[in-house]
């Protein structure tokens, strides 16, 4: 018996498909206390880790610029419900990501999160991203291979 190559259908998503997914793992995780925990307060009178959950929730979504990211906020029903029928700017992403919060406190945070968690936990050999040198990006090519991640190596994390 011989199985035919599977066909894909390339279908496009929704503008909420996955949110109520994310928002179960992000409240699993307490990601909103973290952010205030490591001082990334309210920008442009939203929530540090609603601006944030809104960005990856347009990241998901195949929103790769902050624009698209801000225009998706307006087209997503749920999070019009989550931002209260606000919407957030282009400027207002781009501000909140170029600040200079504690960031890398907050990766290891998030790290420590998936690590009281038996399904999160981290073994030996796994590679945490904790930015976004992995994404094709014009200036992407002038990192190292593992810039930007931790490599969990026999009970330590690494940074590289």
């Amino acid at each position: 018996m011989n199985l035919q190559k599977p066909i894909f259908e390339n279908k496009q998503h929704g503008p909420g498909g996955g949110i109520p997914l994310l928002k179960s793992l992000w409240e699993k995780f307490d990601l909103s206390l973290l952010f205030l925990q490591k001082g990334i307060v309210k920008h442009s009178g939203v929530s540090s880790w609603l601006m944030a959950f809104a960005y990856i929730c347009g990241l998901i979504a195949q929103k790769p610029s902050v624009n698209q990211c801000a225009d998706f906020t307006l087209d997503s029903p749920i999070l019009k419900v989550l931002l209260k029928g606000e919407s957030i700017s282009q400027s207002a992403f781009s501000r909140f990501f170029s600040k200079p919060f504690e960031w890398l406190q907050f990766a290891v945070g998030r790290i420590q999160r998936l690590q009281e968690h038996p399904e999160s936990w981290l073994s030996e050999g796994d590679v945490i991203a904790l930015d976004d040198t992995k994404v094709a990006h014009p200036f992407g090519k002038n990192f190292p291979s593992c810039a930007g991640c931790l490599i969990v190596l026999a009970g330590i994390i690494s940074g590289v």
